[in-house]
């Protein structure tokens, strides 16, 4: 196998990063493969304060779920349920109401 067909083979073989079924340049490869790290650095991080929350939330009563908040007319349990929401709507049913 000549010299640039092999490094072509070996290329393919460690999966190349793609845009848009593009092959990527190598730095714009390497940017890729970063922001994927991070993009799972942010989402444990996210997973982690979801956790937290739940444990904080698990210690509630009844009585303090149905506490008037500050915002008119809506309980504590409303205002938790409007600020949760986003992690279970997609956009659509988000504007949807």
């Amino acid at each position: 196998m000549s010299g640039d067909r092999e490094e072509a083979t070996n290329r393919q073989a460690e999966g190349p990063a793609t845009t848009r079924g593009r092959r990527a340049s190598p730095r714009r490869a390497a940017r890729l493969r970063k922001t994927d790290r991070e993009k799972t650095d942010v989402w444990s991080l996210i997973h982690a304060e979801r956790a937290a929350l739940a444990a904080d939330l698990a210690e509630v009563t009844d009585g303090q779920w149905a506490t008037p908040s500050l915002c008119t007319e809506m309980t504590v349990r409303k205002v938790l349920a409007h600020l949760t929401a986003a992690a279970s709507l997609n956009t659509v049913r988000w504007l949807a109401g």
